[in-house]
């Protein structure tokens, strides 16, 4: 009897949770990708599992799975970071501990642009400690506010917006998105939290993406895990960076605004 009372409540279970998906924490007639759904105009992907095989291994190469070959490389063994398994819904992460920093070569880049990061800060940073960097003229740039704590942006330039006041070791998603005119911005796990700004100055021409460090140099380090990066060559769709969000989301286990 107790065998068939578990199957029962097991079979139950399952219909239910196939019923609703919000039994789960997931918004119910909402579709969650399983892989990346927005493909075209993606330069770059960075997926911290599968970067090394064993959890402490140091990260020399950091492979681009768009296909691109646009790979983060550090060859100094004392500036690469970690791999760390499990840190996320299961999920891997590349951990930069305050003196770390991995970079691509140069891609082409124009004046507009999106990434999709998820991410977690573990400890205390300096001001300025930059998550990462497009281009030396920080055409896009995700780092601490010079001021503090909280995490901020920046449009080709120098002027930081404030994004959020982050949470030690719980993981979050940023958007930013840098358009021509008024129309650069940036979401928090899908919620607004920058609108309508102009981009300083956004340089052209070939870019080089810096993790876990200001691009320029300055030892301006950052202090985190990441899970994922991707990034495109043009400012993403509301659509399509909800359809982003939902995947790194669902992914990683972070609750995001469908």
């Amino acid at each position: 009897m107790k065998t068939i009372l578990a199957l029962f409540c097991a079979v139950a279970f399952g219909l239910v949770a196939s019923a609703n998906p919000g039994f789960f924490g997931l918004a119910p007639n909402v579709t969650y990708p399983t892989t990346l759904p927005v493909t075209s105009g993606l330069i770059a992907q960075f997926i911290a599992d599968g970067a090394s095989s064993s959890d402490g291994d140091a990260v020399a190469t950091w492979s681009d799975a768009s296909g691109n070959g646009h790979n983060a490389t550090q060859a100094s063994g004392g500036a690469q970071p970690a791999y760390k398994t499990a840190i996320a819904n299961g999920h891997a992460a590349i951990r930069f501990s305050g003196s770390q920093l991995m970079q691509t070569a140069g891609f082409s880049q124009g004046t507009t642009g999106s990434i999709v990061v998820a991410f977690s800060q573990r400890g205390s940073v300096g001001n300025y400690s930059r998550l990462l960097e497009i281009g030396a003229n920080s055409n896009i740039a995700i780092d601490l506010h010079a001021a503090g704590p909280d995490i901020a942006v920046q449009f080709g330039g120098t002027t930081q917006y404030s994004l959020f006041t982050p949470t030690t070791n719980v993981p979050a998603i940023a958007s930013v998105v840098m358009d021509s005119g008024a129309a650069c911005a940036a979401w928090l796990n899908g919620v607004s939290a920058i609108s309508g700004q102009t981009a300083d100055s956004p340089s052209s021409g070939s870019q080089v993406l810096t993790i876990g460090d200001y691009g320029g140099g300055g030892g301006y380090y950052w202090n985190g895990d990441i899970l994922e990066i991707i990034e495109y060559d043009h400012p993403l769709s509301t659509a399509d960076r909800k359809a982003i969000e939902r995947y790194l989301g669902h992914k990683y286990g972070i609750a995001v605004t469908p």
